[in-house]
């Protein structure tokens, strides 16, 4: 059985614009929760969809669509890494953040 890297180009493709860096694993993104992801993906029914997706989204957005069957781990993925929260997603202000800004 050999490889098919397009097969499995949409995972890579969605993780990269979800800011998902594969290189630095957490305790989610252990190798059973990636090659999960790998297979529910190479056995995807919406790749038609996920691709025009892909072709038509921004360069980064923030969850993966509702069609994809790898959004719940996508999304683990995205905030179990260590490091800065992605772009475009910033944690919500704390109690002290937000009267702060409200004396302004």
């Amino acid at each position: 059985m050999t490889h098919d890297p397009s097969r499995s180009s949409a995972l890579f493709e969605m993780m990269q614009r979800l800011g998902v860096d594969p290189a630095r694993r957490s305790i989610a993104q252990s190798e059973l929760t990636f090659l999960t992801a790998l297979h529910q993906c190479q056995g995807c029914k919406s790749k038609e969809q996920c691709r025009h997706f892909l072709d038509t989204a921004p360069m980064s957005f923030a969850f993966a669509p509702g069609f994809c069957p790898n959004k719940d781990l996508l999304f683990e993925m995205q905030f179990d890494q260590a490091g800065p929260v992605p772009d475009g997603l910033a944690a919500p202000l704390t109690v002290t953040e937000r009267a702060i800004g409200a004396e302004d």
